[in-house]
């Protein structure tokens, strides 16, 4: 599988998700667009939030005309008994689940859009996104063409080094050996 052409917008839950991610998508050569769609203090999404990214998209459509549009996985350890007394593993984070599934909805069924999903630094540490991906898949009548792309860890550590409050979560500075060599991604196409 190649990087996709054209045009390409990352929708990034935060305002770090795309460069911790999305880095093999950044650095492919042609210009990209990324809509955060959260960027204050951690509350619950609803709605509001809903019609908001799902407006942006369609705009971002409607400019673009198709191209290909690049959503969280859901990556991290899901709530589940079994991980009880783990909880030094990243959590599956719900704001990145909702983006997702607010993108997926939004988007089903809109010729001219290709659908990818990318698998979320560093929640993968907790659990990585295949489980998700399937049950997703499988919920929505998809197919998901799994690849993953070598990265310049260290031109990502010099965009994450930025980001100073994944400091803690991580627990040091960002440097390219704490980064992944590869990042993974999904192509959906319907079944």
């Amino acid at each position: 599988m190649e990087l996709p052409s054209g045009p390409l917008l990352i929708v990034s839950p935060h305002l770090d998700d795309a460069v911790f991610s999305c880095s093999a998508l950044l650095g492919r050569g042609e210009p990209a667009e990324v809509l955060v769609a959260f960027a204050g203090f951690p509350n619950p999404p609803h709605n509001g939030e809903a019609e908001w990214i799902g407006r942006a998209m369609f705009d971002w459509l409607r400019r673009s005309q198709g191209g290909t549009i690049a959503l969280p996985a859901g990556a991290g350890a899901r709530d589940q008994w079994w991980r009880r007394g783990r909880e030094d593993r990243p959590a599956q984070d719900p704001d990145h689940v909702f983006t997702r599934d607010t993108g997926l909805s939004v988007l089903s069924g809109i010729s001219g859009v290709r659908l990818w999903l990318y698998e979320e630094f560093p929640l993968m540490a907790g659990g990585r996104a295949d489980g998700a991906v399937k049950k997703l898949c499988t919920s929505l009548g998809l197919n998901a063409g799994p690849f993953a792309f070598t990265v310049n860890r260290r031109d990502k550590a010099l965009r994450a080094g930025v980001f100073r409050s994944r400091r803690a979560e991580l627990g040091h500075d960002v440097g390219p050996a704490s980064l992944p060599v590869t990042e993974r991604y999904w192509a959906l196409s319907a079944r």
